[in-house]
């Protein structure tokens, strides 16, 4: 028996469709274990489970496309459209999850919570620009004189930009060390800055003061200063306060 090829193709379809709906939930559900319930954690959710059923449902149309007679041409070009999508899935499913177990593994937050933006690009170049390096190879592209450019552009980026470079890394070593956090109370006493901790980005930090404006802090002054914490180790302070008996 024959079957048509139109029939199996809505078959595997339906199939995907099921099997991606199935993924995304379980996805979602292991997530929630560790989430707290409130809405920045459901956000953060979705932008994991949703790729993972978009590729589920992409494997499915390209498996179903397979199952009719077409041109070579016509058949290369979806394959090359087709490995450059998964490819670009899975490095955007592997940024989220990596954003998801350092921000809980190395800061020490729970899933969801607000956590430093610059670590969440870290892990976006370093998972896409090998994906990137594959699809090129795909497409018979040479990646060798690509990467000794990036080799040399790389040592004559890291000369020019030295201070820069250092800000990027004590941004590092503010976040496995933990001398401040996004929402502390904190002082520069060398700057005489003084603030809320609004974010820590690539190389600078926002402080929030108390006037309401935002002071751009490079990251290098809270490892080369005398930083004292209000929130550390506990928000609560002990303040003396002097008073006068009559007598």
């Amino acid at each position: 028996m024959i079957v048509s090829p139109y029939i199996t193709a809505a078959v595997i379809i339906a199939g995907s469709l099921i099997l991606a709906g199935a993924a995304a939930k379980a996805t979602s559900y292991l997530l929630h274990k560790k989430a707290k319930q409130h809405a920045r954690q459901h956000e953060s959710i979705k932008r994991t489970t949703r790729p993972v059923l978009y590729l589920v449902v992409f494997l499915g149309l390209y498996y179903a496309t397979s199952q009719f007679s077409l041109s070579p041409s016509v058949t290369q070009v979806i394959d090359n459209v087709s490995f450059a999508a998964i490819a670009l899935l899975i490095a955007y499913i592997l940024t989220q999850f990596g954003k998801l177990l350092i921000q809980r593994r190395i800061t020490g937050e729970v899933i969801g919570d607000h956590a430093p933006k610059f670590l969440g690009n870290v892990i976006g170049i370093i998972i896409f620009l090998p994906a990137i390096l594959i699809i090129l190879s795909k497409y018979n592209i040479e990646i060798t004189p690509i990467l000794a450019t990036l080799g040399v552009g790389s040592l004559a980026v890291g000369l020019a930009l030295q201070g820069t470079l250092g800000n990027f890394f004590a941004g590092l070593r503010l976040i496995s060390e933990k001398p401040i956090r996004v929402g502390d109370y904190v002082e520069v006493l060398d700057a005489g800055i003084e603030g809320f901790i609004e974010d820590i980005g690539w190389s600078t930090t926002r402080v929030r003061t108390l006037r309401d404006n935002i002071i751009v802090v490079p990251n290098s002054s809270f490892v080369d200063s005398n930083v004292f914490n209000s929130s550390l180790p506990e928000p609560d302070s002990t303040v003396l306060i002097e008073t006068g008996v009559s007598y």
